[in-house]
């Protein structure tokens, strides 16, 4: 179909495309691969992405090592399985950031969450290295330490706003009485900034409510 005097190529073979000077088209290769590295860089760039997001995710809930800011107000991971206490605790197996897991557990005795029991977290106390504090009472904490809070529901009135002060330190853990109506520890009351050391097997009572240390 290309007249003799336009076909540069006259040997071409019978029934290849070609242009209009009889020349066989060349396949696009160069489109195929700019086409092709587009959308690479397209799956490239949405992978890193989504990573980086996940990352931020972990890192703010306390599971990763970064030592960068964290909002914790951001985070709440509240347990919602107990109907006279709220707790907002970190949902990993380890150590987030500047958090202790600390051993054992409390087992409530008392009221509706007769039998229920739940993980000890501690905040460090700022002025006093290895020492981590866990507070209990009515009142509202957030931010960090309100992974170290075991807050009461507000209208069991018998326990105090800042009822008690749980300390973690060398291994050994003490309550120390915040409320002006007192914490009794293994039957004894406790006043003032009074503290006891709370061993395997302890019981305390904040108001109407009763706790067992379990040290498992």
């Amino acid at each position: 179909g290309v007249p003799d005097h336009f076909d540069r190529c006259p040997n071409t073979a019978p029934g290849k495309d070609v242009d209009r000077f009889g020349c066989e088209k060349e396949f696009p290769w160069l489109i195929v691969i700019i086409i092709t590295a587009g959308l690479l860089l397209i799956i490239i760039i949405v992978l890193i992405y989504q990573n980086n997001k996940n990352n931020g995710l972990k890192t703010a809930s306390g599971t990763g090592n970064s030592s960068g800011p964290r909002n914790y107000e951001e985070i709440p991971k509240t347990v919602k399985d107990y109907e006279t206490i709220t707790l907002t605790v970190p949902m990993v197996d380890k150590e987030p950031g500047t958090l202790k897991f600390i051993p054992g557990r409390f087992e409530i005795i008392s009221g509706e969450d007769k039998g229920k029991s739940f993980k000890l977290v501690g905040v460090p106390s700022g002025d006093k290295p290895g020492e981590f504090h866990i507070t209990l009472g009515r009142e509202n904490v957030t931010g960090h330490s309100a992974f170290a809070h075991i807050k009461v529901r507000e209208d069991m009135i018998t326990v105090s706003g800042k009822q008690a002060l749980i300390i973690y330190k060398s291994g050994k853990l003490y309550l120390q009485n915040r409320s002006r109506f007192g914490t009794i520890v293994d039957g004894q009351k406790l006043e003032g900034d009074q503290r006891a050391e709370i061993s395997p097997g302890s019981v305390f009572q904040a108001g109407e409510l009763k706790f067992k240390y379990i040290k498992q």
